[in-house]
């Protein structure tokens, strides 16, 4: 069993922004240099770049449901390839069409409770696995549920010269813009209840980190949490209630060939050569992420390649870590207004969690 330690984030309206893990982190970092100050932040970096010591790993956030007592926790579908069918050529009509039915169930799978994500981990057979967590779902007298809605809502500009709503070209200052909610839903089958409220819904992530950094941490979440989490921060949007850590344990497997990311994971040259040496333990989605600056300048950083949450890589017996810290520049097209006093960094290591991957035959 392994222990880590969770936090929720219980949002108190709309929010634009996803909290993935280079996202919180970097909003972490914020808020270490406005409670702790420059020091604290640049000897927290340092840990990470000279010490090679990562002082705090967390995962994106994702969403949870709570319903009365019941708490259920939704993890990301890990993205072990699924072992081939037998043969089509070897088989009927029939079960063709019920394997394509069952593919296409799996390829709406997104979410798997605590439970389901731990059996999945250990499970020989992954396709099989999924395929029962499907039809379990499908016969249970009661499920929680999670989605993340996302709405569109019309906003207009104030020109702040003028007071009014239009530019000097006499066009609009409507805008649009997205706006995101989680939402718990509580299944029967015998239908929904008369007045039955909707479940509380939320965000949580994981992290491994020391005491004192684990402190550090909250003290600037607890901080940035008032002030706004992501993105349209000046209209009210992205408040969360941080609430208090509590463990989080996993059951593993008796055995382990790889590791789960919960996290977005920009690998090292080492570890992409690792991955190549173990190709067949290795299944991954990249991404590019990029995105302002935030806060104090107006400037757009480089992208950085990065594998999705969910990424399956194998283990690694000498290193436990997958990932790094990148320096990032600005680009080009950035209005930037001053010259940008310090490095600008990137987080890129892989909280992951220990899980068993049958080899090919």
């Amino acid at each position: 069993m392994t222990t880590l330690k969770v936090i929720r984030l219980r949002p108190e309206g709309a929010f634009r922004t996803d909290l993935r893990s280079d996202t919180l982190w970097g909003l972490i970092c914020w808020g270490i240099r406005a409670v702790y100050g420059n020091e604290r932040l640049e000897a927290f970096l340092r840990a990470y770049t000279q010490d090679k010591q990562p002082p705090l790993l967390l995962s994106s956030a994702f969403p949870y449901v709570q319903d009365g007592e019941q708490l259920e926790y939704f993890l990301p579908n890990p993205l072990f390839l699924p072992q081939a069918a037998a043969s089509r050529q070897s088989r009927s009509l029939e079960e063709r069409k019920a394997e394509a039915t069952g593919r296409k169930k799996l390829k709406k799978l997104k979410w798997l409770t605590k439970s389901q994500f731990e059996r999945l981990l250990a499970a020989g057979d992954k396709r099989r696995a999924l395929l029962q967590i499907v039809q379990e779902m499908e016969n249970a007298e009661s499920l929680l549920s999670v989605r993340i809605l996302s709405e569109e809502r019309v906003h207009i500009g104030v020109n702040r010269l003028t007071g009014g709503t239009k530019m000097e070209s006499g066009a609009g200052l409507v805008f649009h813009a997205e706006e995101k909610y989680v939402i718990g839903q509580k299944r029967r089958k015998q239908g929904k209840k008369k007045n039955e409220q909707l479940p509380e819904a939320g965000l949580y992530f994981l992290y491994h980190a020391e005491p004192e950094t684990e402190a550090m941490m909250l003290g600037a979440l607890r901080f940035m949490s008032h002030i706004g989490l992501g993105g349209n921060r000046s209209i009210g949007k992205g408040k969360f209630t941080v609430q208090q850590p509590e463990p989080f344990e996993l059951q593993l497997p008796a055995q382990t060939n790889v590791q789960v990311s919960v996290s977005l994971c920009s690998p090292t040259e080492e570890d992409i050569r690792h991955m190549q040496a173990h190709a067949a333990l290795t299944a991954y989605e990249l991404e590019t992420r990029q995105g302002e600056t935030g806060f104090l300048y107006n400037a757009t950083k480089q992208g950085v390649p990065c594998l999705k949450e969910g990424s399956v890589l194998p283990g690694k017996p000498d290193n436990p870590y997958y990932g790094k810290l990148t320096k990032v520049s600005i680009l080009a097209k950035s209005q930037v207004p001053v010259d940008i006093p310090h490095d600008l960094y990137h987080y890129g290591f892989a909280l992951s969690i220990p899980a068993y991957y049958p080899q090919p035959d």
